[in-house]
């Protein structure tokens, strides 16, 4: 078994796009996972699994859309690889000062090659870009309504799926995993 996060991408945004937490939970555990349990109403979800990611992210996907007729992406991401998201934060001063203005973009697979080249050093104002892998960390001290920073990754155009929690709920989710 394998303990794991799916962020959904644009669920719940308003009116839209509605996926409610009990139903998403209900849900998982239909596809075999346990031990599941929500955090907030932006679709994130953790749970135990015997299925790699990429097989989880592609069954839950393909349930979501069944179950609510709309696409919804979604990204996972194994506890390790959560644990070291947090350890490996190249933000670290901006993340104490404020964690609601740093975000972690988690990609669903490294983009080709020259994607994201260069998006560290894009005159981003005051806002701070880091590629790390699969997730991309915008430090966005006014906030992400408007962030060049944000605005830069997504002028990228990106080949993968791309979803955004901002540090506390990345940290809550790490906490949510246990050890």
């Amino acid at each position: 078994m394998s303990r794991q996060v799916a962020l959904l991408r644009a669920v719940n945004v308003g009116t839209a796009r509605p996926v409610p937490m009990a139903a998403l939970r209900d849900l998982a555990e239909e596809l075999g996972a346990t031990g599941v349990a929500t955090h907030l109403r932006s679709g994130n979800l953790v749970y135990d699994t015997p299925d790699p990611p990429a097989r989880m992210a592609t069954r839950l996907a393909r349930a979501l859309g069944e179950r609510f007729g709309f696409e919804v992406p979604v990204v996972v991401r194994t506890a390790a690889e959560m644990r070291r998201i947090v350890a490996g934060n190249p933000l670290p001063a901006q993340a104490a000062e404020d964690p609601r203005r740093l975000q972690v973009v988690f990609l669903s697979a490294r983009p080709p090659a020259g994607t994201l080249s260069g998006l560290g050093s894009e005159d981003v104002g005051d806002d701070a870009i880091r590629v790390a892998g699969r997730e991309v960390y915008v430090w966005s001290p006014g906030g992400i309504t408007g962030s060049p920073g944000l605005a830069a990754l997504g002028r990228r155009r990106l080949p993968v799926v791309a979803t955004a929690r901002n540090w506390r709920t990345v940290e809550r989710l790490v906490a949510m995993l246990g050890d």
